[in-house]
């Protein structure tokens, strides 16, 4: 599926839409009510490709999952048990998350299991996740620590360490298996640590369910034979989607309402404070879950009679991206925009995502024209005019969201090419670009 936008048919105007449901918090919490026993409901369940995949992993596993409404109702096959292997290997599609969270959870069956994924996710690295496994008594293997994976337990516990400095997923996937092993487990973090508050997503989530975490100087101690109990749990709007339509509202000035979030442990909620900083009119009341962006002094930003879109009032930014990793594409977008020069560092983690996102986002933003130098660990961005043309999404959700919101501001229609993508972590992403006023074409 190929998508044109053209901002010269657009009409942007005062919009409201609500925040799709957080997706990292719904894998953790339908991961965790699996672990648990009795029924457990997940309320406001961001349902996507790649939760999709979660649910499938949890149901080859023994999980009981029933769709009530917009709910989910999930009756574990609770970890402490012994949990009978699936025939078939589990599929992880795209997921990272996916494979990263069962490969360890896997390790709680007595007979082998085995895990794949697409071509995309073949390629992804899970080295230090296994070697960290292998410490605990499971016997694993791979093709260079890559999918397929071959997991046989069950899971001793003990003493393991992990290098975190490419992904946190590693730490969150041993978090939620070892309160089942054998033994008491002690985690130690080499390295340094990237997208620090998704552990903290982990975490609270498994406490939600009654689990036992000590968190000392630099390990991890986790209880064993403990059990989950998760009885109910509501996921919180996602900030890191909201982001590109928060940079839509700032740099296309329009009002703009985003309900749905509430304040939670993620990260990507730094966004709206580095927004608040370059010179956005951002409001956020955290109770209601309600954020509003309005029209700022400058009366309007863009006039797409003219050749190129003149420069927003915004500043240029330096941002660190070691915690916030999902807000990359949309920082790097919006410093096109802003006033002088933009620098977005340590981000070096993202060049073992769905894409490598450093690279593939540069190259395709220079296509149209922007003014961006790569680092090894992210990018400098100069403001730039920005020329509609023919994108590549690379199969990449955030690329193909961030190159969206490029073609909204840039002079000239843009195709993206292959598109679909976007229903990973966003499946209403462009009825939701419509809803702001922009002219989206679909074609098959």
């Amino acid at each position: 599926m190929d998508i044109e936008i053209d901002p010269r048919l657009s009409e942007f105007r005062n919009a409201e839409i609500f925040a799709p449901p957080s997706k990292s918090y719904t894998h953790r919490a339908i991961s965790v009510a699996a672990l648990s026993t009795g029924l457990c409901k997940i309320k406001n369940p961001l349902l996507s490709d790649d939760t999709n995949s979660t649910i499938g992993a949890c149901k080859a596993l023994g999980a009981k999952i029933k769709r009530r409404g917009k709910d989910l109702e999930i009756i574990g096959f609770d970890g402490s048990r012994g949990i009978r292997a699936p025939n078939e290997a589990i599929d992880a599609r795209n997921s990272g998350t996916t494979l990263r969270f069962f490969t360890a959870i896997s390790s709680l069956c007595v007979e082998c299991v085995e895990l794949t994924g697409d071509s995309s996710l073949k390629k992804r690295p899970n080295i230090p996740l296994l070697n960290a496994l292998k410490d605990l008594g499971v016997k694993v293997s791979s093709n260079e620590g890559k999918a397929p994976i071959k997991v046989c337990g069950r899971i001793d516990g003990g003493e393991t360490e992990i290098d975190a400095s490419i992904s946190s997923q590693f730490v969150s996937a041993l978090l939620l298996s070892v309160p089942f092993a054998k033994n008491d487990t002690r985690i130690y973090v080499r390295g340094k640590v990237r997208s620090r508050p998704y552990i903290e997503m982990t975490l609270h989530t498994m406490k939600e369910a009654g689990a036992k975490v000590s968190i000392l100087n630099n390990y991890y101690l986790i209880p064993s034979d403990q059990t989950f109990k998760l009885r109910e749990f509501v996921i919180p709007g996602d900030f890191s989607s909201s982001s590109y339509f928060m940079a839509a509202a700032s740099l296309l000035n329009f009002n703009l309402v985003i309900n749905g979030l509430r304040d939670s442990r993620q990260g990507d909620k730094a966004f709206i404070s580095i927004l608040d900083k370059i010179g956005s009119n951002i409001r956020w009341d955290k109770e209601r879950g309600t954020l509003n962006i309005s029209k700022g002094e400058f009366s309007k930003i863009f006039d797409f009679r003219d050749p190129a879109p003149k420069a927003s009032g915004l500043t240029g930014f330096k941002a660190d991206a070691s915690n916030i990793p999902d807000l990359f594409p949309t920082l790097v977008v919006l410093a096109t925009k802003c006033k002088g020069e933009s620098e977005i560092y340590n981000a070096e983690h993202l060049r073992y995502k769905e894409s490598d996102r450093i690279k593939t986002l540069g190259a395709e933003l220079k296509k149209m024209g922007a003014k961006i130098f790569e680092r090894r660990d992210g990018m400098a961005i100069e403001q730039s005019d920005l020329n509609g043309c023919v994108l590549e999404s690379h199969g990449d959700h955030r690329i193909a969201m961030a190159l969206s919101i490029a073609a909204l501001i840039s002079n000239g229609k843009s195709v993206i090419k292959d598109a679909e993508c976007v229903k990973v972590s966003y499946p209403t992403f462009f009825e939701d670009l419509r809803k702001i006023g922009a002219c989206v074409e679909v074609f098959d």
